[in-house]
């Protein structure tokens, strides 16, 4: 494998284990490291099928929390001597915009062998702009293609809309349906598709 197919690797898994927190987080309200790791290991489990990384699975665990509570997405408390974590107001908001996106992209029974092409130029002056869009777009499961172009093999083009109107990048973004895309094997692979 190479090096890049690695870090994408390592990029989704991490941002699986992000959603798996800040789902859970949602839905529990509070909740101690020792709930995050048995929740996570279970949603894991069913994302990376019968592959195991119980030895980084802590570390990846509390890299995320880390991640989190820098970005001002969940908070820590102690309990008993115990860490607690819990969903912030910004934390809230992001599992919010995370449930409004998966509305969106909806993954039918059967591919209908037509390629979703996300590609957008966006202004280094406004890179944090030009990151969430990036972060969204590897959150809901687009491979990236290149740096400002992604793909996906099913219907977003809802998800693509509300992007550009959130984000107010409407003329930067292009959303193209291809019939073909070259070498697309390895893409194939990526979506699990035939």
């Amino acid at each position: 494998m190479g090096i890049l197919e690695e870090e994408l690797k390592k990029n989704l898994r991490r941002t699986k284990i992000t959603k798996i927190i800040l789902m859970t987080l949602g839905a529990v309200g509070v909740m101690s490291v020792a709930l995050v790791a048995p929740n996570a290991i279970q949603v894991l489990k069913m994302f990376e099928g019968k592959k195991k990384y119980k030895t980084k699975l802590g570390y990846r665990i509390q890299s995320a929390l880390t991640r989190l509570i820098d970005d001002g997405s969940i908070k820590k408390t102690k309990n008993n001597g115990k860490p607690h974590f819990e969903l912030t107001l910004k934390g809230r908001e992001k599992l919010e915009n995370l449930s409004r996106f998966y509305s969106l992209v909806k993954k039918p029974k059967k591919w209908d062998g037509k390629w979703r092409i996300v590609s957008f130029d966006v202004n280094e002056k406004r890179r944090s702009v030009r990151d969430k869009l990036r972060y969204t777009l590897r959150l809901v499961g687009f491979h990236q293609l290149h740096q400002s172009m992604w793909i996906y093999p099913y219907d977003c083009e809802d998800l693509v809309s509300l992007l550009k109107t959130d984000l107010h990048v409407g003329k930067n973004v292009l959303y193209i349906i291809a019939d073909k895309v070259e070498s697309d094997k390895n893409i194939k692979k990526y979506f699990e598709l035939p």
